[in-house]
């Protein structure tokens, strides 16, 4: 407790020592001070019927307790008298509330004889919002009020935060952000039925340097990456009974039913954990974003936790990403990296027009183990780094465990893109094939890689119309990626040869384990300056139909194997000397000067046939659609009168 006092002013006689003083004294009056105790200033979540404690002040008659809205406590809530030094409300303060709080003192004359220090700020716990039938759109505003009555357009929130614990659930409501800088520290924890939305994606900033996580959260463990707790925007739904315990039961998905859109997230130099995160929610739209500068993720779509080598018990549907920008919200680990867009558990989801530009980590990226059935990703440009650590360079598109009708097309990168699926998951024929991948454009930007374009590890996919060039395998083709599989009308090309332990190959195609690879066609593509065209190695290698293609200036053979049967028929070399190792099938391949333009665009001219060339309707009939009496070899189908 501190006391001080003040004495009113004596008029005294200064001059001789004689004279004597004989105006009348004021008396004396105390007036104290002392500090507030609790709750603390700045405390957040404090109850509606709080206790108050202050220091004790001796030779008072009471304390008075006043609650305010603003701090020169012209707009006051609440005031309350007692004897003690404490008190415990009888009467709720608003929820949500920012409130101040002081105490005055007073003597027998009901007189204010004293006042604490200062005042303290606190806020109170949200409440459920009240159904609002009347209002559908909430507005926040830079210049806004932090106020449980806030909300309007003429009276907007200041922080998304705060705001959002205003938006009923479930109907309908959009909280409508206008554009400005945000400075947020708390997480924005959206329910379902609820949409956030931006004035628009430029002008909408909301920028965070971290935000408040529970006290039960341990950042230093490992799995940290894997929990929301940290990120910016949630959208969360339980997905067990017990959190984050595998052994419970997984929870169903919730119904979203919402979306958030055109704003901008700055984690300010990675100092926020990730930018948006959804979880065990069906029916979300994400679109029109900008996520940047977030320390490991920029935004995270997933069921939740799961067993490994196991499929879900519950898929995520209704998932739409589209006209999205990520940059530099990925992060290197030990042991791998995460994505900018990370995604697992999703049936039927669409992710479309993305752009994401990173120097340390992944493009898009499966969350937790994957497992994708019928979706569809296209229109995705990537500029990642060609140096990684622990693989080389960094993957554009990586996904684990895919199931029937997925499609990825339509992308264009400087990196390799990664299809894999653990032994044993969707390894049966179905009435679709597991994944789709075609009109990729893989382009290395130095010219020298030593990875892959494409990694195939799962059975069942149909690769065509891709341009791969000047990397170190065109495709690698291995573990699950073992039976029908089909590669065709892709170019596969070097400006020079790529030496690797692989071969440089165009296909490279290599199993060590104990099933067999079979089923596996090549046929219409172009092999172009690599240092083995295809190389076929490993143990129990089935059949393989290589047809139609088109071999240039492979260096050291043009197909090899060393094992399986290979049926080798209606191929092209333009050059003299084919180059092919033993225990190749083969018939009716061609050699000589393909007569092919070699001028223009590699995936619209340079490999087009001239008239008269001898590519043309000399290929083996594939099941595909063709002009002429016959297939043409190579890349492209023309017309005799082309």
């Amino acid at each position: 407790m501190k006391m001080l006092t003040y004495i009113l002013p004596l008029f005294l006689m200064i001059g001789c020592k004689e004279q004597l003083d004989t105006t009348e004294k004021e008396p004396e009056i105390i007036y104290s001070t002392f500090d507030l105790v609790s709750p603390a200033h700045q405390v957040i979540d404090v109850e509606v019927m709080p206790s108050f404690e202050w220091d004790t002040v001796g030779n008072v008659s009471y304390y008075q307790l006043q609650i305010a809205y603003d701090s020169l406590f012209n707009n006051v809530v609440l005031e309350q008298e007692t004897t003690e030094h404490k008190i415990t409300l009888e009467e709720e303060l608003p929820y949500g509330a920012y409130l101040f709080w002081r105490v005055l003192i007073f003597d027998d004359n009901d007189t204010q004889v004293g006042k604490s220090l200062s005042h303290y700020q606190l806020r109170t716990i949200f409440g459920e919002a009240s159904p609002s039938p009347s209002q559908i759109i909430y507005y926040v505003s830079p210049n806004g009020i932090d106020h449980p009555l806030s909300g309007t357009i003429d009276q907007p929130f200041k922080s998304i935060s705060y705001a959002v614990h205003f938006v009923p659930e479930n109907e309908n409501d959009t909280l409508y952000i206008l554009k400005g800088e945000y400075q947020e520290v708390e997480p924005i924890i959206i329910k379902p039925g609820i949409h956030l939305k931006g004035e628009n994606t430029e002008n909408v900033i909301i920028r965070s340097s971290g935000v408040s996580i529970p006290d039960n959260i341990n950042k230093l463990s490992k799995d940290y990456c894997n929990w929301y707790e940290g990120s910016l925007i949630q959208l969360i739904s339980p997905d067990r009974e017990v959190k984050r315990y595998l052994g419970s039961k997984a929870l169903v998905p919730v119904d979203g039913n919402q979306s958030v859109s055109h704003l901008t997230i700055d984690g300010e130099n990675k100092q926020l954990k990730a930018g948006l995160w959804v979880e065990n929610r069906n029916n979300i739209h994400l679109h029109d974003l900008t996520i940047k500068n977030c320390e490991m993720r920029g935004a995270v779509i997933a069921a939740g936790n799961k067993e490994w080598y196991k499929e879900p018990e519950y898929y995520l549907e209704d998932i739409r990403v589209n006209d999205c920008s990520f940059i530099n919200s990925s992060k290197d680990f030990d042991n791998g990296s995460s994505g900018n867009l990370n995604l697992g558990q999703l049936k039927g989801a669409e992710i479309y027009n993305i752009q994401i530009d990173d120097d340390e980590g992944y493009g898009i990226k499966f969350m937790f183990d994957g497992y994708f059935r019928n979706c569809e990703f296209y229109n995705i440009i990537t500029n990642l780094s060609e140096e990684d650590e622990l693989w080389g360079e960094d993957i554009a598109i990586e996904l684990w465990n895919l199931g029937p009708g997925n499609k990825v097309h339509d992308v264009e990168s400087n990196t390799w893109l990664s299809l894999v699926n653990h032994p044993k998951i969707f390894n049966a024929k179905a009435s679709s094939l597991n994944i789709e991948v075609y009109n990729i454009h893989i382009s290395d930007q130095n010219k020298v890689s030593s990875k892959e374009g494409l990694e195939i590890g799962t059975p069942h996919v149909l690769i065509r119309d891709c341009l791969i060039e000047n990397k170190g395998k065109g495709i690698a083709l291995w573990n699950m990626g073992r039976e029908n599989i089909h590669i065709r009308n892709n170019i596969f090309r070097n400006d020079r040869y790529q030496y690797n332990w692989a071969g440089g190959s165009g296909v490279y195609i290599d199993n060590s384990q104990e099933w067999t690879f079979d089923d596996i066609h090549i046929y219409n593509n172009v092999f172009d300056k690599n240092v083995y065209g295809i190389l076929i190695k490993g143990k129990n290698l089935g059949e393989f139909n290589i047809h139609n293609n088109l071999f240039i200036e492979n260096k050291t053979f043009d197909v090899s194997t060393v094992g399986g049967q290979v049926m080798f028929t209606h191929n092209f070399l333009d050059g003299s000397e084919w180059k092919l190792s033993d225990q190749i099938t083969e018939s009716q391949n061609l050699f000589g000067d393909a007569m092919i333009w070699k001028t223009g665009e590699m995936s619209n001219q340079y490999y087009v046939p001239k008239v008269g060339s001898p590519l043309i309707d000399a290929g083996k009939d594939m099941d595909q659609p063709f002009e002429g009496s016959a297939p043409d070899i190579g890349y492209f189908e023309t017309s005799t009168t082309n």
